[in-house]
């Protein structure tokens, strides 16, 4: 098995450095379906995910999304309760913009259970301002950079919401300190 998930590695990462993104996650979901174990599901899960947000085409999208939550949803069905698995599932749904409101509800209930969790936080601040709420998004993104000072992306997206409100003073703040993260020497 382990050979074979080498030679799965190595094709999926060929598959990548060609932009087939959806040939990287058909292959992985073949192995997963072959194999049927959690590290296979989430593989393939995390391919499907990464492909669909390539995705141009609404049929491929749908498609992407429909897969990315057949094999997280496996891994959730045999008890293990992932916030990164039900977010990603939650921003299917807001992609695949049928239900949006659908994966919104389900960030909100990531949020309940984990009030700091990084990646709902997130979420949750780029649709606020998607939306055009971005006194909402500041506060979102307030909350993250609260208790994540080194998430650059966080730091950038309030520094744009700041802009937004016309905070322009905060808003520079953040676009420095974004800068100033970002510019770090690797490995520190």
């Amino acid at each position: 098995v382990q050979d074979n998930a080498n030679a799965l590695e190595g094709l999926m990462l060929v598959f990548k450095s060609i932009n087939k993104f959806d040939s990287a996650a058909y292959y992985a979901g073949l192995f997963a379906d072959n194999y049927q174990t959690v590290e296979h599901w989430r593989m393939a899960g995390d391919a499907y995910f990464e492909a669909l947000t390539f995705a141009l085409d609404e049929v491929k999208l749908r498609q992407l999304a429909t897969k990315t939550r057949e094999y997280y949803n496996k891994i959730l069905d045999s008890g293990e309760n992932d916030l990164d698995i039900k977010n990603n599932i939650a921003m299917t749904h807001v992609e695949e913009r049928i239900n949006p409101m659908q994966g919104i509800l389900m960030l909100r209930g990531i949020l309940e259970e984990d009030p700091q969790n990084e990646k709902a936080l997130f979420n949750m601040g780029r649709l606020s301002m998607v939306s055009g709420q971005f006194e909402i998004a500041v506060g979102r993104f307030e909350t993250l950079t609260k208790y994540y000072p080194e998430n650059i992306e966080g730091q950038y997206w309030l520094g744009v919401c700041y802009f937004q409100i016309q905070d322009y003073k905060s808003a520079l703040n953040m676009f420095e300190k974004s800068l100033s993260l970002g510019l770090k020497p690797s490995g520190e």
